[in-house]
């Protein structure tokens, strides 16, 4: 047998030390993982305002206009910029994603130009520049279609940057098949003005003036692909503040002209393209079910109905919950009035797992509507929708201060994104029919670069416009998906105690109106506040909310004050018996009939007869009375309450003062018998008085007589 070779031994022994150094080594390389080679610390700020073009071809240069704005210490003119392509595609969502997310931190990718400053910044100050790289430094030609990073650089005259900025470009050469992209963007009129629960006219009419922010919502509305959700309270009529219905002689509203061309025009934008209907003023569904008092509802979507049947392409089937914020109660509330489909954002119905390619916009939920079919939704794709809300802050219009400037610069960095994102999804899975769904917030305000951007947005070589009715008739995406805890979302509904008490309020006004021939002219604007102030709107400012709902429940205990007792002089009752008279004021639209019920504050009074019934005419004053006996005399007062048909008492009770005299009666009663019996007696001495002297006579008579 042979000898094993001693050096095998020397090489085994070697490989055994090098692996426990590297047991040994390892756990100090984990914690302390060495820093990233390009961080740094900004000197400066660097923004993107434009990229030109976002989607290149062959021969196209591309241009990039960047503001240099410099830090606490000023910038010499010696600063270079560069201009760095990432010429390698990005070719997945996340890559895409990552890039943008990028905070200053890096410049990779290929110098394509270089430019300089103009002249020396000093600290906080800025200046425009415009970086041009030609076609052949480009470099794109024998690339794939995708998506590329670009950055723009500025360094210091000894080469240290001093900051970084990060948008994207999309090679747009040999495009794949579109993908379906629809964009759902509100028309709505913000908080309804408490109180009236319309729209806040005032509002209304700078949005609709001509640069107003749902005139250029509407001009961003028209272009292909853009499907409407309405809030009915924005087709407010403006011809004057009265509630529902509007009164047809109040004097016109300043902007009232402008207002309703507004929504003529808004009626012919919205005859061209889908459109979803939701309750007025968004109303916060979830607040309404969560505390148990969805007939709250009601009128929102009764509301929501009648504007339908105005919009030929509308639907109610749809419901778009504010933030996104949608339990299972919620959901059976909502399939019972027929909605089937939500729309959500993908926070609130996320995957389970990373999908490997973009699913489809529509999905299942995990509920049944009545009919035991699964709800759906319409997923709001996140870095679709979150750039289009950065491209509408960046509105033109107003004063260019610095913070709109920032806004500016982050809506050109956006609309880059939008286009590296769709081509992304495009390049994904070629020829797979698929839609997304960008969706704008209810305060997008896009301007000019807002309007270009949507046109843009479904006008790329690898996108196609779609409607809402197309992504509800698509197939559901088989992704699994989870509910996310309503505690991972933005917003809570509004407080429960709130919806409480205009439930209350509201019973209490109904209670109270019955009593009027017409209640629903008293009603139209309690319910139209009660609608209002159910708005989720409100969210952004509960505080408020809270100060209007107690001035709403005041003002509904207040409605019965419309009819009330019209305040008199003392009366003074000399008899047992009598009826006191009681004046009614209505100032009521229409008839009220009550039951007067009076309560004396002493025993020296008594009512006789109880709720004796009178009817008083719109805006008129009716007498009646009251039946009382006197048991005693003396000063002392009668409560009267004016109650509804079921006892309710509408307006305060009324005091009508009394002078009791009921002995005064029986005084003058003895008095006169007094006197009576006083002249009998008298006449009747005078009678017997009297009796004699006839005799007397007689007896002389008789005497004569005989004599003659």
């Amino acid at each position: 047998m042979s000898t094993p070779d001693p050096r095998w031994y020397r090489m085994l022994a070697t490989l055994l030390s090098i692996t426990v150094l590297l047991v040994c080594w390892a756990p100090a390389w984990s914690a302390h993982p060495a820093p990233a080679a390009d961080e740094f610390t900004p000197a400066a700020r660097l923004d993107i305002l434009d990229i030109a073009p976002v989607a290149m071809k062959a021969g196209d240069p591309l241009s990039v206009q960047v503001r240099v704005r410099a830090g606490d210490k000023p910038l010499p003119a010696s600063s270079k910029l560069e201009l760095r392509l990432q010429r390698p595609v990005l070719s997945t969502r996340y890559a895409v994603g990552q890039w943008g997310s990028q905070s200053g931190s890096t410049g990779a990718g290929s110098v394509l130009t270089t430019g300089s400053l103009p002249r020396d910044l000093p600290a906080g100050k800025s200046v425009v520049v415009r970086l041009t790289a030609d076609a052949a430094r480009v470099g794109l030609e024998e690339g794939p279609f995708g998506p590329r990073g670009l950055a723009v650089v500025l360094r210091d005259s000894t080469a240290h940057r001093l900051a970084v900025s990060h948008g994207f470009t999309v090679w747009a050469q040999d495009p794949p098949p579109p993908v379906n992209v629809a964009v759902l963007i509100p028309l709505g009129a913000g908080t309804p003005d408490a109180a009236t629960g319309q729209a806040d006219l005032d509002r209304l009419s700078a949005d609709t003036a001509p640069r107003g922010r749902l005139t250029e919502v509407l001009a961003a509305c028209r272009r292909p692909g853009v499907s409407l959700a309405i809030d009915p309270l924005v087709l407010t009529p403006a011809a004057g503040r009265q509630p529902l219905p509007a009164n047809p002689d109040a004097a016109p509203t300043p902007g009232a002209e402008g207002i309703a061309a507004w929504q003529r025009t808004a009626r012919v934008v919205a005859a061209e393209r889908d459109s979803i209907v939701v309750p007025a003023g968004n109303a916060d569904a979830m607040a309404a079910v969560n505390t148990g008092h969805p007939d709250l509802l009601g009128q929102a979507h009764a509301l929501a109905a009648g504007t339908a049947t105005h919009w030929p392409r509308s639907t109610l089937r749809v419901a778009w919950p504010a933030g996104g914020l949608l339990d299972e109660a919620t959901a059976h509330v909502l399939a019972g009035q027929g909605v089937s489909v939500v729309v959500l954002p993908q926070a609130a119905y996320p995957a389970d797992r990373p999908p490997p390619v973009t699913p489809n916009a529509l999905a299942e939920l995990p509920w049944s509507r009545p009919n035991g079919l699964p709800m759906r939704a319409v997923m709001a794709d996140a870095a679709l929708s979150d750039a289009l809300s950065v491209v509408g802050l960046a509105h033109a219009g107003g004063s260019q201060d610095a913070e709109q400037q920032d806004r500016s610069a982050a809506g050109a960095v956006a609309r880059s994104r939008l286009a590296a994102e769709t081509a992304a999804i495009a390049a994904e899975n070629p020829g797979r029919v698929r839609h997304v769904v960008a969706t704008a917030g209810w305060d997008w305000q896009p301007g000019e670069f807002g309007r270009a951007t949507v046109a843009e947005l479904t006008a790329q070589p690898w996108t196609r416009p779609s409607q809402l009715s197309e992504v509800l008739s698509s197939e559901p995406s088989p992704t699994a998906r989870h509910l996310a805890p309503l505690s991972q979302l933005s917003g809570e509904p509004l407080p429960a105690d709130g919806i409480t008490t205009l439930l209350t309020a509201g019973n209490s006004a109904n209670r109270v109106a019955a009593a009027w021939q017409e209640p629903e002219l008293l009603l139209a604007g309690v319910r139209a506040r009660q609608r209002g102030l159910l708005s989720s709107f409100w969210r952004a400012d509960v505080a408020s909310w809270r100060t209007e709902v107690a001035r709403f429940r005041r003002d509904a205990r207040g409605l019965g004050g419309l009819v009330s007792v019209v305040p008199g002089s003392k009366v003074t009752q000399v008899s047992h018996n009598v009826e006191l008279p009681v004046r009614i004021r209505n100032n009521g639209p229409s008839a009220v009939t009550v039951r007067v019920r009076a309560t004396p504050r002493s025993s020296r009074l008594q009512v006789t007869q109880q709720d004796r019934g009178v009817r008083i005419p719109a805006n008129g004053t009716q007498v009646t009375s009251i039946p009382v006996r006197g048991l005693g005399s003396g000063d002392t007062s009668v409560r009267v309450r004016l109650l509804g048909p079921d006892g309710t008492q509408l307006g305060p009770a009324s005091e009508i003062d009394v002078a009791v005299r009921a002995d005064w009666e029986t005084w003058g009663t003895a008095a006169v018998g007094g006197l009576a019996a006083l002249v009998l007696v008298v006449g009747v001495v005078r009678t017997i008085r009297r009796q004699p002297t006839r005799a007397e006579s007689m007896r002389q008579a008789g005497t004569w007589r005989a004599g003659s």
